[in-house]
């Protein structure tokens, strides 16, 4: 928690998600990892399927 506190940056995920049970706001982490709420990866994910890529492959003309 002194981490924390301090501001270190190598502070781990784990200790911010300690102090987060410990004031009560513990489930607020489901809304961060919930995909359906990241609209920049959705728009990514949906900005990738739009594209078609199409893989040229060498003429062998060897009879």
């Amino acid at each position: 928690m002194e981490a924390i506190e301090r501001g270190e940056v190598s502070t781990g995920i784990g200790a911010y998600v300690k102090a987060l049970w410990a004031l009560g706001l513990d489930q607020e982490l489901d809304l961060l990892a919930d995909p359906g709420l990241d609209r920049d990866g959705l728009a990514l994910e949906l900005s990738a399927q739009t594209k078609r890529v199409r893989v040229r492959t060498k003429v062998d003309n060897d009879f």
